[in-house]
């Protein structure tokens, strides 16, 4: 997993551009683009910040699992759930403010879309943070237990359905 979220990072990182840019076609009125605008400058700097950390944990929880340390893995899957907490917080907030904003400017429409997707991010982001962490949450109690170490790798290794 940590291989493919540092594929998707790098791409995510080289790619980034301001999540306000889909707004512009909806909304034509100067004065609410730039409030708008503001509103996700603040969710843009800290999303860019989240996914610098993230590359960081993600390259840690590898080189965790290839050098069999829990601790390094641990540090992952906290990271998920920080990053989780984090994003919901400036998700609420900015899409809050910019649904308002829209709302209170006769553009109803893009209010209500500005709602849904805030909950569409946080509903995906719990399902992806889990289906992110519990892997990561198991090799980290294999790690402890014993039953994965450079010893038993070669059992382990084995006993795979895909070897």
């Amino acid at each position: 997993m940590a291989i493919v979220s540092i594929i998707f990072l790098i791409i995510s990182l080289c790619t980034y551009k301001s999540q306000f840019d889909g707004v512009y076609d909806v909304v034509d009125d100067d004065g609410v683009e730039k409030s708008l605008e503001y509103a996700f400058d603040e969710y843009n700097r800290v999303l860019f910040v989240l996914f610098v950390i993230s590359l960081i944990a993600y390259v840690s929880a590898l080189a965790g699992a290839i050098l069999y340390n829990k601790f390094m893995v641990a540090v992952y899957v906290v990271w998920i759930i920080i990053f989780y907490i984090i994003y919901a917080i400036y998700v609420n907030k900015t899409f809050n403010i910019a649904s308002d904003i829209t709302k209170d400017n006769g553009f109803d429409d893009v209010s209500k879309g500005l709602r849904v997707t805030s909950i569409l991010n946080q509903v995906f982001g719990v399902l992806g943070g889990i289906l992110w962490v519990y892997p990561a949450v198991k090799l980290c109690l294999e790690l402890h237990s014993g039953v994965m170490s450079t010893k038993t790798y070669p059992r382990e290794k084995a006993s795979c359905c895909c070897v």
